[in-house]
């Protein structure tokens, strides 16, 4: 038999509901890291399998374990990174029974130490791992549905949840907007920002405010705020409300309506989920569809409201605020190895597609800005 190991004998127990479970034999696989443990300090997902000794005989069993641990970035409970909010999200109950969304089912959150929690989760399958524009609106619609069932809902808070991640990111990236022109000569900025993008980027700037002002009145609700194509797993059409099981919920949070959209629309191009040349078309699906889980969630609202909320906040959070979090780390020889990691291609290339990106995320913050102010489209 083996012994336990910072809960996961107990982790396994719960799983199989037999609460005198042995574990026999052990395999345990550690998944390629992400973003977030990249920058976070994470200590990664690792995925344990093996044999189990229970009162009805052998069986096999499988789950997976994320170990988080605290850093300098992520101590407080106000950082879009707080280290602590995942583990405290499963521990809480909160993603035991969500509408539209499903998250994998917790089997236990224990705290080895006060730097460290480890997650003991379902190991969920995938059953979709390609995409197409059909799969993006159904993705849609389930985070319509999660967000319009907690829309002005304020039970749903709590004081370890994220900001809102387009304002955070902006607050991160103001004192490099400020001074943004006088940037022209840096090779990161000069090839992310090339051409008209660097003016277009500062003017856009000088209207943040104006979004800003605009999201603090639009309805809140609550948002995973990294559902992109990596985050959402497939499964079966017949689990109807639960066909979308989101993972990673280390940002989740109050958020306005059509915020959840800026990372399933603009993240997925971002990590190359999406060719650019479909962005318009991958828009319009993950739009239509959230449009329809809004009104699943028996929202009354108006799609305006739903627009504004996804174009400003795509365009604060990736057409400016992305410049807060990602400058310095890909002005930095040594993150190069991990940007290829996670995105899949080399440094120089994940610049090259950002930049192919700023001027739709432009777009979207001038569209915004004509918005609120009442400027009709020509």
């Amino acid at each position: 038999m083996i012994s336990d190991t910072n809960g996961l004998l107990d982790a396994v127990r719960r799983q199989l509901d037999d609460q005198t479970a042995q574990i026999l034999s052990l395999d345990s696989k550690g998944y390629e890291d992400g973003f977030a443990d990249a920058v976070t300090g994470g200590e990664g997902v690792n995925r344990h399998s093996g044999i189990a000794r229970t009162s009805s005989g052998e069986v096999e069993f499988k789950l997976v374990a994320k170990t988080c641990a605290e850093f300098s970035q992520g101590a407080s409970q106000r950082s879009w990174l707080y280290w602590k909010r995942e583990p405290l999200a499963y521990d809480s109950g909160l993603l035991d029974a969500l509408f539209g969304l499903a998250a994998p089912r917790c089997f236990g959150v224990t705290f080895p130490d006060r730097a460290t929690a480890v997650i003991y989760m379902e190991a969920v399958e995938n059953d979709q791992t390609s995409w197409d524009f059909e799969t993006y609106e159904r993705a849609g619609r389930a985070l319509g549905r999660f967000n319009g069932h907690n829309l002005n809902n304020p039970s749903a808070h709590r004081n370890w949840m994220a900001p809102s991640r387009a304002i955070c990111w902006v607050n991160e990236a103001r004192s490099t907007l400020d001074t943004l022109m006088d940037l022209k000569g840096d090779p990161v900025v000069s090839r992310w920002l090339r051409g008209a993008l660097l003016e277009r980027t500062f003017a856009l700037w000088s209207d943040a405010d104006v979004l800003l002002e605009a999201m603090r009145e639009l309805p809140s609700c609550l948002c995973h705020h990294d559902a992109f194509r990596r985050n959402l797993m497939m499964q079966p059409d017949d689990r109807q409300e639960e066909a979308v099981v989101a993972i990673d919920w280390a940002f989740v949070g109050p958020g306005v309506v059509g915020e959840e959209l800026a990372a399933t629309v603009g993240v997925s191009l971002q990590f190359m989920e999406v060719e650019p040349e479909d962005t318009r078309r991958l828009e319009q699906s993950v739009f239509s569809g959230y449009l329809m889980g809004l009104r699943d969630a028996a929202w009354k609202g108006s799609e305006a409201d739903a627009r504004l909320g996804f174009v400003a906040s795509t365009s604060l959070m990736l057409g400016l605020g992305a410049l807060g979090p990602w400058l310095p780390l890909l002005r930095d020889p040594d993150f190069e190895p991990i940007v290829e990691k996670i995105v899949g291609v080399p440094k120089d290339r994940f610049i090259d597609r950002i930049s192919e990106l700023q001027g739709y995320f432009l777009d979207l913050g001038e569209e915004a800005v004509s918005s609120i102010r009442g400027i009709p489209d020509i």
